[in-house]
């Protein structure tokens, strides 16, 4: 695994039954692992560790964590140009180490290197409608990829705070808004390996004294997001057609399905507040607790687009049981413990996105019209606005 250094270019205790829980239960007593940002201000830099810092909720959270004075370090894996401009673009120096989240000799040295006292574990496969077509690669890199840095850490006799992004996909969903008592019903490969992944955290002897905390997103939106996500992506066709000065056509599924979607630089304060102070071993939804349906999104961009916008229903973008049952967070736990919601995404988040779309265009000239860039068929757009 390959390091850079620069200007960011590129529930009750248990009882403890394993060395590695006796290890990591002696680093916690000493307050080592557990310690909040604020003690350790005065008495050590908090080094946080980043898997999948390249994505879209990873460049956020790093910036976040970059204003807070944190020393930074993450995983990428083939960052595409997109992603690659994006962590360039970050606000401080950040030490990128480039590899596989699954070779964990190469995981293991990249930690022994960082020595991490936080760590924020983002990486992995993120769209629910692919699971479908690709669910072992989809189990390999959530739940064997969780499993790897949760050995990587044992090897180490590490005791980092560890964040787990997980989903709210877990739920299923309901018609009422879900808290983190609810029960797991996932309804896609995508959404039962993340409650695998949580599960992990919960295993004996795997996790016996290690101050994790899960965070379930319930999807975000705003700037950053690659084009292959719904939102920029029809973003990025409105601002070419005005760029050209044509109407604009755009082809839809169901857009029926009632969400969550929240800003995502909310979101990511969010995440940094539960990785640097929640109370470790519990669940958190993140989320701004309002729902809508996606066709808002929508109706958003057409709302604010410059030229004339005709959207045509396309059977091809349908999935069997749609639309799904909506998915609407609980957030009372989470703005009781940071002491602040996520707002919701629509309009001002959907508005940036098509306003940096905007800027794009600018600066590489108007495109002709690429439809088969668009989401692939059978993919949910509701499900598809994620991107850790």
């Amino acid at each position: 695994m390959r390091a850079a250094r620069g200007r960011s270019s590129a529930g009750g205790p248990r009882p403890r039954s394993s060395a590695w829980s006796r290890s990591w239960s002696r680093r916690i007593s000493s307050g080592c692992a557990a310690a909040t940002w604020s003690e350790r201000r005065g008495g050590g830099a908090v080094r946080v560790f980043v898997t999948g810092i390249g994505g879209f909720v990873g460049r956020h959270l790093a910036r976040e964590l970059l204003a807070r004075g944190a020393v930074l370090g993450g995983l990428v894996h083939a960052p595409t140009p997109h992603e690659a401009r994006a962590l360039a673009a970050l606000p401080g120096e950040v030490e990128r180490f480039e590899g596989d989240l699954l070779d964990r000799p190469a995981l293991e040295a990249a930690l022994r290197r960082f020595r991490p006292t936080h760590v924020a574990h983002l990486a992995g496969f993120s769209s629910a409608g692919r699971s479908f077509a690709e669910p072992l690669r989809c189990f390999e890199v959530n739940a064997l990829g969780t499993l790897t840095l949760l050995e990587a850490l044992r090897r180490l006799g590490s005791a980092p705070r560890l964040l787990v992004l997980s989903s709210a996909e877990v739920y299923g969903g309901a018609e009422h808004a879900l808290d983190e008592s609810a029960p797991c019903a996932p309804r896609s490969p995508y959404a039962a390996s993340k409650a695998s992944c949580e599960l992990a955290l919960r295993a004996q002897p795997y996790c016996d004294g290690l101050p994790w905390i899960v965070a379930r997103s319930f999807g975000h939106i705003g700037p950053g997001q690659r084009p292959g996500f719904v939102t920029p992506n029809f973003a990025r066709q409105i601002a070419e057609a005005e760029a050209r000065g044509q109407a604009c056509r755009l082809a839809v599924g169901d857009l029926r399905a009632v969400r969550d979607f929240s800003d995502i630089r909310d979101a990511a304060r969010a995440y940094a507040a539960l990785l640097l102070h929640a109370p470790a071993r519990r669940v958190y939804n993140v989320g701004s607790g309002r729902g809508l349906e996606v066709r808002r999104v929508l109706e958003v961009l057409v709302e604010a687009a410059g030229v004339p916008v005709t959207v045509e229903h396309d059977p091809t973008r349908l999935r069997p049981g749609d639309p799904p049952p909506p998915l609407v967070a609980d957030t009372h736990r989470l703005c009781a413990t940071i002491g602040f919601c996520p707002r919701p995404a629509v309009p001002q988040a959907v508005r940036a996105v098509l306003e940096e779309q905007r800027q794009a265009v600018r600066r590489r000239g108007a495109q002709a019209p690429d439809f088969a860039r668009a989401p692939a068929p059978g993919a949910d757009p509701a499900r598809n606005e994620r991107g850790a």
